[in-house]
């Protein structure tokens, strides 16, 4: 089974990230739900059975920003015996380290500026935010320069903080960045604002 996730906005558009991909529990097992990277298996004798998947096997243990708290019942309580035995032997900065790659490679940049804080590894929070960039996550962008001590950065983001456009915002990105610009409509909008336009 392969594994997608939907990135609405980026500086490239929108479209699909492979996150992974996962082995079926069983054979002739029927896939009822995923939930916060627990997959429900229905088994051939008629049992459930929960599967962590890979790519969430470090963030299992801490729930998405913004979430309800953790029920003990379905999923979540799956996800919690399952997360404790995952990630058993690591010590707390390696286990912090996985977290924030994991939460990168899908995509959840709060959950990864959480765990680059608590490390408080300045490469690692410059990581976040040029990865969060890219996905116009600009918030969680200036967190992590703020948290890296990056005034440089900061100086050039912080302007951006209000802007609600997204195409003139991945054009701006793209332009700070120095790369060629692939959303519809931002050249235009770069063209326009280097060139004082009022549309």
């Amino acid at each position: 089974m392969h594994l997608y996730r939907h990135i609405p906005t980026s500086v490239a558009g929108p479209g699909l990230k492979l996150v992974g991909t996962q082995e079926a529990s069983q054979a002739g097992a029927a896939l009822l739900a995923l939930q916060d990277g627990v997959l429900a298996w229905h088994l051939l004798d008629g049992s459930l059975h929960p599967q962590l998947l890979e790519s969430h096997r470090h963030l299992a243990d801490t729930p998405p920003r913004g979430a309800r708290a953790v029920s003990r019942t379905g999923s979540s309580k799956w996800q919690v015996q399952l997360a404790a035995a995952a990630t058993s032997g690591l010590g707390r900065e390696e286990r912090l380290a996985a977290r924030c790659r994991q939460a990168l490679a899908l995509c959840h940049f709060g959950r990864a500026l959480d765990a680059a804080k608590q490390l408080g590894d300045v490469p690692l929070l410059k990581e976040v935010a040029a990865a969060a960039l890219q996905f116009l996550e600009l918030p969680v962008a200036v967190a992590a320069y703020e948290a890296a001590g990056d005034e440089q950065s900061l100086a050039q983001l912080r302007p951006l903080l209000g802007e609600q456009d997204e195409n003139f915002l991945a054009g701006q990105l793209t332009a700070l960045a120095g790369g060629e610009c692939r959303v519809q409509g931002c050249t235009l909008l770069l063209l326009r604002e280097s060139q004082g336009w009022h549309i």
